[in-house]
């Protein structure tokens, strides 16, 4: 989105003001090439008038600034999809040059997929799960065989009970990515050690146990790496 914010022609009240309003997920860059705010009142004298803009939809935002004068280009950057501009005038006699333009940049940011590693060793009934970042909000499924096991926001979790490639995939406006996650079994491994996933605050655990008089050499076979505790 584009647009010009010229000098105006007409004024209610000496005032006169602009609400530029940019797409959601939006930002704007207003840029002023020309700037000259000076006017005379009725006996030639030179005051001051003056513009303020405020980074949101109205006069109780956060200001970023009162303008008068003659100035250089500059440019104001909105925090968000919304800038409001008021002129503010004392007098009929209006002497002012000014031209703005502005653009709408996207804040939307395309998901990149965070998985624990490319390749898992977990034990039958353990948590696997990956999760995404983005703007705006990330949907997340994880995938076996074509299979869609689990569709969540921002974060996903299953428990696996087969080997094999399981996919993890994030959508949103901006874009989409996904990463692969091989898993294997552990494999005669229940006379030596035990485990299971659960939820602790919400969160995935996935412990493991390993009896005292297994050899060493069998334990470190068995552990998964999906183990956290």
């Amino acid at each position: 989105k584009r647009g010009t914010i010229l000098t105006p022609r007409f004024f209610a009240n000496n005032t006169c003001s602009w609400l530029i309003t940019a797409p959601v997920n939006h930002k704007i860059v207003l840029t002023f090439e020309t700037f000259q705010l000076y006017y005379k009142d009725e006996f030639g004298r030179q005051i001051e008038t003056r513009l303020q803009v405020w980074d949101g939809v109205d006069d109780k935002s956060n200001s970023l600034g009162i303008f008068r004068g003659t100035k250089r280009s500059f440019s104001l950057n909105s925090s968000d999809r919304h800038l409001f501009l008021r002129l503010f005038l004392d007098t009929d006699v209006l002497l002012c040059n000014f031209e703005g333009s502005f653009i709408s940049t996207t804040t939307a940011e395309k998901p990149t997929v965070k998985i624990p590693a490319s390749t898992v060793r977990a034990l039958s009934g353990h948590w696997l799960w990956c999760s995404a970042v983005g703007t705006p909000s990330v949907d997340i499924t994880i995938t076996n065989n074509d299979e869609v096991l689990v569709t969540s926001s921002g974060y996903a979790l299953i428990r696996v009970y087969d080997e094999g490639t399981y996919t993890c995939t994030a959508k949103n406006q901006a874009g989409i990515d996904s990463k692969e996650i091989q898993v294997s079994l552990t494999a005669n491994c229940d006379s030596q050690c035990t485990g299971h996933g659960h939820l602790e605050d919400g969160a995935a655990r996935n412990d493991f146990n390993c009896h005292n008089a297994s050899p060493l050499d069998r334990i470190l076979k068995c552990i998964p790496t999906t183990t956290v505790d």
